[in-house]
């Protein structure tokens, strides 16, 4: 499942998950997986410190509250992809240096998104 996290605090978090590194800069969207942000925020799971100390949010219990509000300032929404039927039919084109060569296309219409605001992580 794709998650887009939109980040409503003021500084950027960057972050590196599965050899890919995300940037989740103030106020801009940013899709990833759910195995991200798992790994990431912790999303799904009950106990956020474990999390909240990988981010250098909270050291020490006496911080968590204040660790917990810049978390909470990630907002998380789930979407799913729909893809609408591709034409039946598919094109195909010869390279004209290449004429041994063909590309096949396809023409897709329309690809839809919709996203469900998540009530909490």
């Amino acid at each position: 499942m794709l998650l887009r996290v939109t980040n409503r605090n003021s500084f950027t978090l960057t972050d590196r998950y599965d050899g890919v590194d995300y940037k989740f800069e103030p106020n801009k969207p940013t899709v990833i997986e759910e195995a991200a942000a798992r790994h990431f925020f912790g999303y799904g799971m009950a106990d956020k410190s474990p999390f909240l100390v990988r981010q250098g949010w909270s050291v020490s219990s006496d911080r968590m509250e204040e660790a917990m509000k810049k978390l909470n300032k990630f907002v998380f929404e789930q979407g799913s992809v729909e893809f609408s039927p591709a034409d039946d039919e598919i094109e195909e084109i010869a390279e004209e240096e290449s004429p041994d060569i063909v590309k096949l296309q396809s023409k897709v219409k329309k690809i839809a998104v919709r996203q469900d605001p998540i009530k909490s992580m």
